[in-house]
């Protein structure tokens, strides 16, 4: 996908498999640079009241039959995540696709579970908590830490398995702080704090390699010191992907593209219990 002069309006950062009980579901880390993403963007902050340099690059998720995602906290429980723009406070997760059954967003701890009624399309993974059922052009906003900052245990979530169709999901995480990724400001080779050469001949490099060279998820303070990056760019960290999986994830984005540029936001739905809000896309 490219604009008018010929640049790309979307940069593949790499893809990574997302390994669960039996199951793999692809996803991509991408930077979308395109006007109507920066809408979305704008969106998001506008609805969540966070500023839109707290949050990641977009991610997608594809999950093909019998695909899910364990259940997990989107907050840290380490500190080295930490350093980076501080805990994810909130999640937004845009639907893609339909799904004909399974693939639902299951929140185990959450006190709904025991209240929400559960019609006959719900899979059984869906009765074992609150479950949202995949409907493209829904947002999911939900919050991973108290109003105090304390992280919040009703947040624990996951993706049911798919039974019938494909999922096809956009997640946007937001922290607390900003969220300074050196690659999504443009791949600069550069070190980020005056003191990296010092550190890196003392060693540095290899004795605290999360915070100098950095890992797949962020990259690292240090990097030209250490020597694992050029000025061109950043593919020796996020490796491009195969012709196959970029052609789907350019659909996937187109799509993202479509509906949300198409659409105005109204709230449809709240849950206190995990903090949650529903988002129906309504055609303008």
């Amino acid at each position: 996908m490219a604009d008018a002069s010929g640049q790309p309006k979307i940069r593949p950062t790499g893809f990574e498999g997302c390994q669960t009980a039996q199951t793999y579901a692809l996803v991509w880390g991408v930077w979308l640079v395109d006007e109507v993403v920066a809408r979305i963007e704008e969106r998001i902050a506008a609805w969540t009241f966070l500023p839109s340099e707290n949050g990641e690059s977009i991610q997608i998720l594809h999950y093909k039959n019998g695909e899910k995602y364990e259940p997990h906290y989107d907050y840290f429980h380490d500190k080295n995540n930490q350093a980076l723009g501080g805990h994810r406070i909130a999640t937004v997760l845009m639907y893609l696709s339909n799904i004909e059954k399974g693939g639902e967003t299951i929140f185990p701890n959450a006190e709904g579970k025991l209240t929400q009624h559960k019609d006959e399309t719900a899979s059984e993974c869906a009765k074992n908590g609150y479950a949202v059922k995949p409907v493209k052009g829904d947002a999911l906003l939900f919050f991973s830490l108290h109003p105090d900052a304390t992280t919040d245990p009703d947040s624990l979530h996951g993706s049911c398995p798919v039974i019938e169709g494909q999922k096809w999901s956009a997640t946007k995480w937001i922290h607390v702080r900003s969220f300074e990724n050196s690659g999504k400001q443009g791949g600069g080779c550069e070190d980020e704090n005056v003191l990296c050469s010092q550190w890196a001949a003392v060693g540095e490099c290899a004795k605290n390699p999360n915070y100098m060279v950095g890992t797949k998820e962020a990259p690292g303070f240090c990097r030209k010191s250490c020597n694992v990056c050029v000025q061109s760019g950043i593919n020796e960290l996020y490796p491009p992907v195969g012709h196959a999986e970029a052609a789907a994830l350019v659909a996937a984005a187109a799509s993202l593209a479509a509906f949300l540029s198409a659409s105005a936001f109204s709230v449809a739905a709240r849950s206190t219990s995990v903090d949650m809000v529903m988002m129906k896309a309504t055609r303008t």
